[in-house]
Formats: C-alpha cells, structure tokens, sequence
C-alpha cells in the first residue's frame, strides 16, 4: 500500500467501512459465536489494511478515532493470538496517553507485543511466530516505540528485558531501517532518568557513535538525537555547533517600532505551523527578536536547538496532543526546563488539556490559547504583557490589540489598503514578512495581483500550494509563509 492509497481510504469511506465490519465481527465474537476459520482469516486481512493505511498515512488518525477504532480494535485482540498483535500495532498508531496506559495494564496488552519482538530479536531471520503468522522484530517494534508515548509502557519494556534485545539491532546483521527503528526505541527510553543512567544504555554509546558514520542520513540523525538524549552536552557533535541555517531560523524585529533586548523561542509541532507564524509576526512588530526553525532543519539540528535554547529569554511551548507526543520537542521542552527558562504554554488546540511528560513538565496554573482566531488579538495582547513581565524589560504595552503590519503598507505619506498596494508596497510586504527571497518572483505584483492570489487560496488552499511550487519554485516553507501572509493581509 502506498501512502495516496492510505490517503484515499480515509477520504472515501473506505477506513469507516473495514471499522464497521471489525465491530459487526466484535459483536459477534462478545455474544459467544464461534468465529470461523474463514471469518478470522478476512477478520486478519482487515487489521492488516488498517495497519497499513495508518503506518503510511499519519493524517487518518483523526478518521480512526472519530469511528471508534480504539474500543473496536480492543475487542477484536481478544479474538486469538494472532489478531492480539496486528490489533496492537494499529493501536499503537492511534491510542492516547491515557488508553496507551490502560494497554499497559490489559492482560492482552503491551507485554504480549513485548514478549513477541524479543523472540524476534534473537531469531537468526528476525522474525517471531504467532499461530500461522509471522511478525518482523521491525514492526512490533515500530509499534511498542508508538505506545511507549505513555512512560508505563517504558517501563514494562525495561522490566521485561526488552532493552538488550533492542540493543542486538544494533548490530550489522540487522538492516538499517532495523536498527533505525531500534535506536528511536533507544531515545524513547532514555527519557526515563532511570533508565538513561542505566548500564545497558550508557554502554550503548560507543556503538552509537559508530552507526554515525554510516551513509545513511536518517540513521545519523536518529544516533545523534539519541546520544544527546543519552549523553547531552558529551554527544559527539558540541551543541555549540548548529548547521548554516540556524542564522536563518532567527528573525530580526520590525525596524519601525521600539526595539526590546529579549529573544523569544518558538517550540512547536509542524502541524500548527500557520498560526505559530502568525504569532511569530506579532512577536517581530512588538520588537523582539524570534527563533523559530522554518526550514526543518538538517545537520545537528540537536546542536541548533540547545544554541536556541540557551540564547533565549523566553521560550513559548506550543502545546497540541502531537507536540506532547513528539520525542523532539520533548527534548527540547526539557532542555529547556533544565536550564531554569521561562517556559510560556500557549493552547493551539481546542480542548487539549496536557498530560504525561508536558503537564508534569509545566505544572500550568495559565495558558493563553491561540487555537482561535476570534481569541487571537486578545490573547497576543496577554501574552506579550506576560513576555514583558518576565524579561522585565521593553515599554508599556498599548491597551488595546496590536495589529500585524501587514494589514497596511506606508506609501507616500498615507495608509493603503492592500488591494490598492503599488509594486513597490508589495515588496515592501515581502521584506516585513521575512520573505525578501521572493521579491524577484513578484516583482510584477501589485495589490490587485495579492488579491487575485489570495481569492484562489481561499477557494482550495491545497490547489493554491501546489500552483506556488509549481509556477513560482517555493519550497514548501516559503509557501507555508506566504499563504499566512497572505490570509493575514487581506484579512477582513
């Protein structure tokens, strides 16, 4: 299957469709029918689809959880055995913390799944027999390193001997999205003090250390979020040392308005991206100066985020179910943490109450929600006047919202709407929104231009996105920037 296919079922039915039919089997199978040979074999195949279409395609997740699949899929693990491990690997992808902790305790749980992959570890084909099936030491990995987003899961794969057979696919016998999947297993757990300062995984370093060597880019990635996670300030890569674009993930405030001596750090999860520029906008126009990774980074990126951490004043956590579930911006939340910052939580989504790792983290009394655009102008106006308490220092704050500057553009002398902006106001605009690389793209633009542009972003924004990196060659950060700028500006 391939990621489009996975895409596709979610957009036609086809998910909802294989859960109807896995809760039609559940009921059967809860009443006390037998479940045939034949049904248990179809019952298989549709687990197998479904872990597929998860695996490849993260955005389902919200379609698996709005048809229940959590309590369909446990029932149906009580099935066989055999059913019991593909149910887990789907669950893995979809649980929350609070069920990923309740799976910790189930009978038919994660120390099932555990017991599997470490007969895999040692097989000399790395697999592990259930019934008639065969698992892979690869994906009931894959799968516990998904439940392990709850610290219980942690440490039941510590109690069960889990961590040396992890640690055997490290070795050149296992392929290397093998030990990939094995050394993400290893900064999962070294979240854990106890388990971080253990033997098995101090141990585990040098061996680390080398697979950094390999060809393999996403491999060296993973050894080096590890070793830090491990090792912190001893990774073999000083954290001094950031890559080129660290310079460019920091932005200068606006030269218009009084300058404050504070940075601000954004840390947030990719998928709130649009309206953490925006807040990174009203950052600039209140005249402090922002750190925020636009780019997604290459080289030590580890490097550049202890840079950015230490270098910031304030450090704004960007709080949303897939930012607590996130290995990286827990490493980053917690170097934080760990070096006494001011840590500010903004909600960017709707009812998200933090739990695990971030509410213990940030122990929040206060938080100023971004989820909604009708709450957006007050809650930047609390938000800087809490950055000002906390750095004390920048001038008074006006009384009322502080307006983006991109909803006006001075010209000669007066204010004008965006629609009437010459060419020169719209290179203007390009230069405010950090986007001086596409000056040379619309140089021809003029105000009616934008308008037309943000009329087509309006009508299907996706459409819109793949016209800017056809006609106009914008990477996809300089598209995610634009099109915010451009919804901002002709905001009504």
């Amino acid at each position: 299957m391939s990621p489009d296919l996975g895409l596709s079922l979610g957009k036609v039915g086809g998910i909802q469709l294989l859960l109807s039919g896995l809760k039609q089997i559940k009921s059967m199978h809860d009443q006390g029918v037998e479940i045939l040979p034949a049904l248990s074999n179809v019952t298989r195949r549709i687990v197998m689809i479904l872990h597929n279409a998860i695996r490849l395609c993260s955005a389902n997740v919200t379609t698996y959880r709005l048809n229940n699949a959590v309590s369909v899929l446990k029932g149906v693990l009580k099935i066989d055995k055999t059913l019991q491990v593909l149910s887990l690997m789907v669950l893995g992808y979809v649980v929350n913390d609070t069920e990923s902790k309740m799976l910790a305790a189930a009978e038919h749980g994660a120390r099932f799944l555990i017991t599997i992959f470490n007969v895999a570890t040692t097989s000399s084909i790395h697999y592990g027999k259930v019934g008639s099936t065969y698992f892979s030491a690869f994906e009931t990995l894959d799968a516990l390193n998904h439940l392990a987003i709850n610290d219980d899961i942690k440490g039941i794969m510590e109690e069960m001997e889990a961590i040396p057979c992890i640690i055997r696919m490290l070795q050149d016998d296992f392929s290397p999205e093998e030990q990939l999947v094995a050394v993400e297993a290893l900064w999962n757990l070294a979240f854990i003090e106890s388990i971080r300062q253990s033997d098995q995984l101090q141990g585990v370093v040098p061996r680390l250390r080398t697979l950094m060597k390999t060809r393999n880019k996403d491999l060296q990635r993973m050894c080096g979020s590890a070793l830090w996670q491990i090792k912190g300030n001893d990774n073999v890569e000083s954290p001094r040392t950031p890559p080129p674009s660290y310079q460019e993930a920091i932005s200068e405030p606006d030269p218009a308005r009084p300058r404050q001596s504070a940075q601000i750090m954004l840390s947030y999860q990719w998928d709130c991206q649009k309206r953490v520029l925006q807040i990174k906008d009203r950052l600039l126009h209140a005249g402090y100066r922002v750190w925020m990774d636009l780019a997604n980074m290459r080289g030590n990126i580890l490097g550049a985020m202890a840079k950015a951490v230490e270098e910031s004043d304030v450090i704004l956590i960007c709080m949303t179910e897939k930012y607590k579930n996130s290995k990286s911006c827990r490493s980053e939340a917690e170097y934080a943490y760990s070096h006494d910052k001011k840590l500010i939580p903004l909600l960017m989504e709707k009812d998200y109450k933090p739990d695990g790792w971030l509410g213990i983290l940030l122990k929040i009394h206060l938080y100023y929600a971004f989820h909604s655009s009708s709450q957006f102008d007050t809650s930047t106006v609390q938000l800087l006047k809490a950055i000002r308490e906390c750095t004390k220092s920048g001038e008074d704050l006006p009384d009322g919202p502080i307006q983006p500057t991109h909803r006006e553009v001075q010209g000669k002398g007066h204010k004008t709407q965006s629609s009437d902006w010459s060419k020169d106001d719209v290179q203007s605009w390009l230069r405010d929104k950090d986007l001086s690389a596409l000056c040379d793209k619309f140089s021809a633009f003029n105000g009616k231009h934008l308008r037309r542009m943000h009329s087509k972003c309006a009508k299907d924004d996706e459409k819109f996105e793949e016209e800017l990196k056809r006609d106009y060659k914008l990477n996809a950060a300089h598209c995610t920037q634009f099109i915010v700028a451009l919804e901002d500006a002709f905001q009504e």
